[in-house]
């Protein structure tokens, strides 16, 4: 798995790539969020809305003669929610596999941690690489790794379609999922048990 070539979808998740740019795509992206709601805009004279920093009309809308519409939430209800629908420990919210992140948590660690920057994130990249790649000379990816490594990075392309059990008293679609009907459209709804409208409808 280690010997694809740079670019490539299966060098993309010797994937130490996803390991630590997407932590620092994260921050950076906190940090323009904190700044943008803590910064007071440009004036526009033709702009109705009040003018302040996000953060200062968000948490006391009355100081800017406004009306407060916020729908407050119980975080407790949000936790319970997340926890039932969408549990932290879930597989799909690991950047990795376990094992690989073990790995490249070491050689992070042997490399001294470095912050990493737009400047040096393609470098530590290539560091981490030589790495797994010395390692896989050294002695051979375990297979079942490398098969877990994989079925990880199908997950991850965007393309990557599951198929998922039909709901249980629901029906397939009429046409099926990628076929067109008769008359030309593409309807995925349940009017008329899946026909859509009538043809008298649509000559109304």
């Amino acid at each position: 798995m280690l010997k694809a070539p740079l670019g490539s979808p299966k060098c993309s998740l010797c994937s130490n790539h996803t390991f630590h740019v997407i932590p620092w795509l994260q921050r950076e992206l906190d940090a323009y969020r904190d700044r943008v709601n803590n910064t007071a805009k440009r004036a526009d004279r033709n702009k109705v809305l009040p003018h302040s920093v996000p953060n200062h009309m968000y948490e006391a809308p009355e100081d800017f003669g406004v009306l407060d519409f916020k729908i407050k939430v119980d975080p407790a209800a949000i936790a319970y929610v997340r926890n039932l629908h969408a549990p932290p420990d879930h597989e799909v919210f690991e950047l990795v596999p376990k094992d690989f992140a073990k790995l490249v948590t070491e050689f992070y660690a042997q490399i001294g941690n470095p912050l990493i920057t737009r400047t040096n994130v393609w470098d530590i990249y290539m560091v981490l690489l030589a790495r797994f790649e010395h390692l896989d000379n050294l002695h051979r990816i375990p297979a079942q790794l490398d098969e877990q490594w994989g079925y990880s990075l199908t997950m991850a392309r965007d393309d990557y379609e599951d198929d998922l059990a039909l709901i249980p008293n629901l029906t397939p679609l009429h046409n099926g999922s990628e076929v067109v009907g008769p008359d030309g459209y593409y309807y995925m709804g349940g009017v008329n048990n899946g026909l859509g409208l009538s043809e008298w409808w649509l000559n109304i």
